[in-house]
Parts: C-alpha cells; sequence; structure tokens
C-alpha cells in the first residue's frame, strides 16, 4: 500500500516556504519518497502538514463487494479471478484462485487484516 498526506497546494507553499525547502522536497516528505522521503527533514515536514490539516491517505485498489445479508456473508471477486469470501459472525475470510482452489483461510479481528487479504486475493 502507498500511502501519502493530502493537502492543499496553498498549505504545501506556505509549509516550503517556512521550513525553507523547495517544493519538490515539500512533495518527496508528503509522498513518503523511498529515495528523499526518509530523512529527518522530511519528517518535520509531515508532522507540520499534518498539524496545518492534511490528512494521511492510503492507496488501495477499488473492490467490488457484494453484501449477501440472508447468508451473512460480503463477497468480493476480483479482476484477476480471485474471490474473497467473509463471514461476518465470524470473521473468517477464505481466499481462492480463479480455478476456485482455497488459497487463504484465515480468521480477521481488524480492518487492516482485512485490508491484507484483499491486497493478498488482488496479487494472485
Amino acid at each position: 500500500m502507498k500511502k501519502y498526506i493530502k493537502i492543499s497546494g496553498k498549505e504545501k507553499e506556505w509549509i516550503g516556504t517556512a521550513l525553507n525547502v523547495s517544493p519538490s522536497m515539500v512533495d518527496f516528505a508528503l509522498r513518503f519518497d523511498a529515495k528523499r522521503g526518509n530523512s529527518e527533514l522530511a519528517k518535520r515536514i509531515r508532522k507540520l502538514a499534518l498539524h496545518r490539516g492534511g490528512v494521511l491517505m492510503n492507496e488501495l485498489p477499488a473492490f467490488e463487494t457484494i453484501h449477501n445479508t440472508v447468508a451473512g456473508e460480503m463477497v468480493q471477486p476480483f479482476e484477476n479471478g480471485a474471490k474473497l469470501v467473509m463471514v461476518w459472525a465470524t470473521g473468517n475470510v477464505k481466499v481462492f484462485n480463479k480455478k476456485g482452489e482455497l488459497c487463504r483461510d484465515i480468521h480477521i479481528n481488524t480492518i487492516e487484516e482485512l485490508t491484507n487479504a484483499q491486497c493478498f486475493a488482488a496479487a494472485l
């Protein structure tokens, strides 16, 4: 998952001026750039951006979701043919590949664990 901090162009400009850095450096910091976004300066830029109303975001692929309320299930078919099935009452998640073979059978407790299962299914 790629993460970034969403903030207005006006605020980016203000941060650049306040910390005396280039607009490129502000962008590297806000996009958590692997090469240039891990310095102490980048951390200060991110902290200031969040303080000034920036929002930490995660990029995720879009998934179609079908909620079968009668069966108490959530089903997500993926473009690659994989399918994720979650039983609401138990938190049990099964991931099937495009051949219908079970690839993963897990119990989840958090949204983050569901997101990880979705990313796994999307990558099959």
